[in-house]
């Protein structure tokens, strides 16, 4: 019987030291200590660093100096509880429960800490206001330049935002190298569009004509066809002035005949004279013969 009621008493509970020094270090709410105290329980080495650390006093911690040393102790992913309260501004209290849970379920706990630095938390300050922060060591690491969360692994594009290389070659002032590549093939595959025949304009009395109007409705004047574009000027081939047959610009004999194209100079402006027998530089109209 005495047994029984011993089992009953919260204070002989072996759960009980835990949900004791949770309570000294300031858990709350107060009433899910007991199920806080049970999921630390996990991580026995943990709880022993938690109960030496309140039967201690509850000393402040020096990071220089590294006291006390057991706070300092490596845990799961290279964290301790002494840089969880640094790194990621967890209260004692909390740097204690994530150090347990880094123990007992470390890639849970890892990717918890991940998603903190990556994407910041919502926490409340000392004055009981709701804040969203990202905690120190997020600076550690590259932000995306659209939404500012950081990145703590690599990504091809922003996992909140979706910010990646197409958007920053845009940023940057430049064209994606797929946009370019879908307007050619857009290009490829569609015709540019027709503008529809504009009126044109009397050439007589300068009023406005009807489309594919012959006359003009205001004067009477026929109405002039627009010219076509004129071609750009085709170069002259060059010939032989012994067979005539045309000749390689540069070429130094006639594939025709056989004949040597001699570089006749113009003395006054130094062209080149293709015709043997021309009186006049085509260039600068120089007559030839006086210098013959």
């Amino acid at each position: 019987m005495a047994d029984s009621q011993q089992t009953q008493n919260p204070a002989h509970h072996p759960h009980a030291p835990i949900v004791k020094a949770l309570a000294d270090l300031g858990y709350e709410p107060a009433g899910a200590l007991w199920e806080a105290a049970s999921r630390m329980a996990r991580a026995p080495e943990v709880v022993w660093i938690m109960l030496n650390y309140v039967k201690a006093g509850k000393p402040s911690i020096n990071f220089t100096t590294k006291i006390p040393n057991d706070l300092f102790i490596e845990l799961p992913g290279g964290y301790s509880v002494a840089s969880l309260i640094r790194d990621f501004g967890f209260a004692t209290v909390g740097a204690f429960l994530m150090a347990s849970e880094l123990v007992a379920d470390t890639h849970e706990a890892e990717e918890m800490l991940t998603t903190m630095i990556e994407e910041g938390y919502f926490m409340i300050t000392s004055t009981g206001v709701r804040a969203f922060v990202f905690p120190p060591i997020s600076k550690q690491y590259p932000s995306c330049p659209n939404c500012g969360c950081y990145w703590v692994r690599k990504y091809t594009e922003c996992p909140r935002c979706k910010y990646g290389v197409i958007e920053q070659q845009i940023d940057n002032g430049q064209i994606p190298d797929n946009i370019i590549s879908d307007f050619l093939d857009e290009l490829k595959t569609h015709s540019p569009p027709q503008m529809p025949p504009q009126p044109g304009v009397c050439h007589n009395c300068k009023k406005a004509l009807e489309l594919n109007a012959k006359f003009c409705m205001e004067c009477g004047a026929p109405v002039k066809k627009a010219a076509p574009p004129a071609l750009p000027p085709q170069p002259i081939p060059k010939v032989c002035s012994t067979c005539n047959a045309k000749l390689a610009p540069d070429a130094k004999f006639c594939s025709g005949c056989g004949a040597q194209l001699s570089q006749r100079k113009c003395p006054m402006c130094q062209a080149t004279i293709e015709d043997k027998e021309a009186g006049f530089c085509s260039t600068c109209g120089y007559n030839l013969r006086q210098s013959a």
